[in-house]
């Protein structure tokens, strides 16, 4: 009988990645920090729609913000922890939107 010496650890993912953009990066494009900040309910949308999601997402379920940072992570390959999101998106929302929008756009998927 052989055995497993290697357990994966329980619900979480190793990734190496980091984003593209500080966090606070937010005034790298001028334009979408215009746009996030005098109006982030329609720049979250088009962040949505960038990404290939349902672009009303955030009309539907204003707290999405946190879900979608954590999908753009997992699907990037980002490091990081659902309670980072959280935090992240709790504490500057535009910050984190204008992050996400600048890593989309540097893997090419914009």
């Amino acid at each position: 009988m052989s055995s497993v010496s290697n357990q994966p650890k329980s619900g979480s993912f190793e990734y190496s990645n980091e984003f593209h953009h500080d966090f606070f990066d937010c005034c790298a494009d001028p334009k979408n920090a215009l746009f996030a900040f005098f109006c982030l309910p329609i720049f979250l949308c088009k962040l949505q729609s960038e990404a290939g999601q349902c672009f009303c997402t955030p009309f539907f379920c204003p707290q999405s913000q946190f879900m979608f940072r954590s999908f753009i992570r997992a699907h990037y390959r980002i490091q990081g922890a659902l309670w980072k999101d959280i935090v992240a998106t709790s504490c500057c929302p535009c910050c984190s939107a204008l992050q996400l929008m600048a890593e989309i756009k540097a893997n090419g998927d914009s």
